[in-house]
């Protein structure tokens, strides 16, 4: 049943800015990321961006996106998985970074999901979600919380907070850094 809420959500331009600007400034800089999952990845653009700063990016996303990129792109389309993001199977430890920008507001379990992103990283997780204040756009927004609320799924995941920020324009949305606890 819950699949029937998932709809196509190509790349606004203010969409398309905020993702390039956060890749760029957080995740492509640092020279030790190298592979990235980005789920919710949308129509690709990411793949594609990754591309230009040398960063073998590989997506996550449903119909009918994937099908758009099938159709579309099918230079990245081995690159982009159609699957559910609470139930992504990668090996342990198989990439440097996950990127989860405007997605895990749309997750229904999202510490499970937390969870599984920190088997799936070697060090950095990079979630985006929008302000809590913006309130429900879509029919699949399950998780509108404050900013305390991810903190603490944070860390009931074992992650850490390296960094975070806030951007208004052209998207509202909070940013976070967050790592893998060294025990």
């Amino acid at each position: 049943e819950l699949e029937r809420d998932v709809y196509e959500q190509p790349t606004s331009d203010g969409h398309l800015e905020a993702m390039k600007e956060v890749l760029a400034s957080w995740v492509f800089q640092k020279p030790d990321i190298k592979t990235i999952l980005d789920i919710g990845c949308g129509h690709g653009e990411s793949l594609e961006f990754g591309a230009s700063y040398g960063k073998y990016v590989e997506g996550v996303t449903l119909d009918p996106d994937y099908s758009w990129i099938v159709a579309n792109k099918p230079d990245i389309a081995s690159r982009v998985h159609n699957a559910n993001m609470h139930f992504l199977d990668f090996p342990d430890k198989q990439f440097d970074a996950i990127f989860i920008r405007h997605a895990l507001e749309h997750s229904y379990m999202p510490l499970i999901l937390l969870k599984n992103l920190h088997r799936m990283t070697k060090r950095f997780v990079y979630v985006i979600v929008p302000p809590h204040t913006v309130g429900v756009v879509g029919d699949n927004h399950y998780s509108i919380l404050t900013i305390p609320m991810w903190e603490r799924l944070f860390e009931l995941a074992g992650f850490a907070i390296s960094d975070r920020s806030e951007r208004v324009e052209p998207v509202a949305e909070i940013r976070w850094q967050i790592e893998k606890k060294i025990l």
